[in-house]
């Protein structure tokens, strides 16, 4: 049995608080914890953007989420512009993501080509074979790949981690133990 809590990114529009996009959202979130806890030899926490705010902008949190996490899902239904950002940033960083999208809708050339778990989740049926086959993706996703560790999480170069790197060179600088040309070896060692 393994230990460690296995983070999952579930990537989906999300909607104002009270909207019907919203309240889908909730349900799938809720159908993903639920698919996922059926996977005993495992512990998950399944995130969304809106409900891992930390005191940074949202998008920074994204970015973070969406690299940092061994899993993702994504529901595409409807084509949702910020969804498809996001699944074309976590494709971008070669990680695994796990699509899901409402039967009947046409998918994208770029997407058509993966496999694509659809669902009507107006149908008990469906809903309950979307669980059972999100649960056999994600074990089979674990046991051909890697969790990642955190140490070999790439990352975007954001404002504070430029600051923090520029100050700590000029601290050095400044304290005589630098000198101020390590600043761009500092940014370019960080940036691999």
């Amino acid at each position: 049995m393994r230990n460690e809590n296995i983070r999952c990114f579930f990537i989906t529009p999300i909607g104002d608080k009270g909207s019907d996009i919203r309240r889908h959202a909730d349900e799938m979130l809720e159908l993903i914890e639920y698919a996922l806890s059926r996977l005993s030899n495992y512990k998950f926490t399944v995130i969304r953007s809106d409900k891992t705010i930390n005191g940074d902008t949202i998008d920074n949190q994204m970015h973070q989420d969406i690299f940092s996490s061994e899993l993702c899902v994504a529901d595409v239904s409807g084509f949702n512009p910020n969804v498809m950002y996001e699944v074309g940033y976590r494709r971008g960083a070669k990680k695994n993501i796990i699509i899901i999208c409402k039967k009947g809708e046409k998918l994208p050339f770029d997407i058509a080509h993966q496999t694509v778990l659809d669902y009507d989740y107006a149908d008990y049926e469906s809903r309950q074979q979307l669980k059972a086959d999100l649960a056999r993706h994600v074990e089979e996703l674990l046991k051909r790949e890697p969790i990642v560790e955190a140490g070999d999480v790439p990352f975007v170069l954001t404002p504070p981690i430029i600051a923090n790197i520029v100050k700590r060179s000029l601290n050095e600088y400044f304290q005589g133990n630098g000198n101020i040309m390590n600043l761009s070896e500092d940014i370019r060692r960080t940036a691999d």
